[in-house]
C-alpha cells in the first residue's frame, strides 16, 4: 500500500506543493554558465551561456524513479537573435525500459543537439585564431619546446595544400580563423550513431599588422562517429569518417567566397581535394 501510494501523492507533492518553491530557487528553471574556451590562444577565453531547462510537461512519477522532461536549449547570452535559430518541433522520444531505470538516462533529441551546436559557436570562444604566435604560446603549456612555423611552405609540406605557396611564395607567415556554422544531427542513421553537418568558415591572412583576408570559404564537412558510454557514465566519441560533402550539387562551387589570389577553377578544386585529404588524415 505504501508503495504504491507514490503514484497517487507524486504528482501532488513534486508538482503542486513544490513546484513554487523548487522555480524560486533554480532561478526559474534556468542556470547561468560561464563557458571557457578550450584554445588558450584565442583573445576571447569566456563566454556566458544560459541553459534553458523550464519544463514542458509535468513530472512523472514511479515506484523509485522520475522523468523529467525540459526544454534543453543552450543559447548565447549576449546573442541578440538568440532562439531565432532553433526549431524545437516535437520529436518522438522514450526512455528504457523499466527494468534499466536503475542507472540515470539522459535522451537528447536532435532539435535539442542542433540548437546547443548552433548557439555554442555563436559565441566568440567558439572561433579559433591561430598563427605561429598563438600556436607556439600554446605548445608552451603543454610544454612543447620544438617551434611550430604556419606559414604557405608548412602548410604545403604538413597538410599537402600546395595553393597558397604558390600564390604568394615560400614561407610567408599566415594567420587564419576557423569558425562552425548552420549544424544539422542525425542520432542512429545510416548504421551511425551520430551524424554531423556542418559549414566550416575558413579565412586567411598574412600575419602581419592590419593585414586583410586573401582568402575565405564555406566549406561543407560531414563527420560521423560510434558512441560508447563507460559505467562512470564518460562519453567516447570514435569517428567514422570526417570530410568534405563534395557530393552535393547544392554544395559545390566553383571558387572560394572571396579571394584576391584570382584561384581559377581548376586551382580551387584542387585545394578542396587536397584539403579533404587532410581531413581524413
Amino acid at each position: 500500500m505504501i508503495e504504491n501510494s507514490i503514484f497517487f501523492l507524486g504528482s501532488i507533492v513534486f508538482t503542486d506543493m513544490l513546484e513554487g518553491i523548487i522555480d524560486k530557487y533554480s532561478h526559474g528553471y534556468q542556470q547561468y554558465w560561464w563557458l571557457t574556451s578550450r584554445v588558450i590562444s584565442n583573445d576571447i577565453t569566456y563566454a556566458q551561456m544560459n541553459f534553458d531547462y523550464r519544463q514542458v510537461r509535468k513530472p512523472y512519477v514511479g515506484n523509485g524513479f522520475i522523468d523529467f522532461f525540459f526544454v534543453g536549449e543552450l543559447e548565447y547570452t549576449l546573442d541578440k537573435q538568440q532562439g531565432t535559430f532553433c526549431d524545437f518541433a516535437p520529436e518522438a522520444m522514450s526512455f528504457a525500459s523499466q527494468e534499466d531505470k536503475q542507472d540515470n538516462q539522459l535522451v537528447v533529441s536532435e532539435a535539442a543537439a542542433k540548437c546547443a551546436l548552433i548557439n555554442y559557436y555563436r559565441a566568440p570562444i567558439a572561433s579559433v585564431q591561430i598563427d605561429q604566435d598563438r600556436i607556439n604560446k600554446m605548445l608552451s603549456v603543454w610544454k612543447i619546446d620544438k617551434p611550430f612555423q604556419f606559414s604557405t611552405s608548412s602548410i604545403a609540406k604538413d597538410a599537402k595544400i600546395g595553393l597558397f605557396e604558390r600564390k604568394l611564395g615560400r614561407n610567408i607567415d599566415l594567420a587564419g580563423d576557423f569558425r562552425l556554422k548552420k549544424f544539422d544531427v542525425k542520432f542512429g542513421r545510416f548504421d551511425t550513431d551520430i551524424i554531423l553537418e556542418y559549414v566550416l568558415c575558413l579565412e586567411l591572412k598574412r600575419h602581419e599588422k592590419d593585414a586583410k583576408p586573401f582568402f575565405y570559404d564555406e566549406l561543407h564537412v560531414v563527420t560521423t562517429g560510434q558512441v560508447e558510454t563507460s559505467e562512470d557514465s564518460r562519453v567516447y566519441i570514435e569517428i567514422l569518417a570526417h570530410k568534405l560533402d563534395l557530393a552535393n550539387k547544392y554544395t559545390q562551387a566553383e571558387y572560394p567566397k572571396k579571394d584576391t589570389l584570382g584561384i581559377s577553377t581548376n586551382e580551387y578544386k584542387e585545394f578542396l581535394s587536397s584539403f579533404n585529404i587532410f581531413l581524413g588524415i
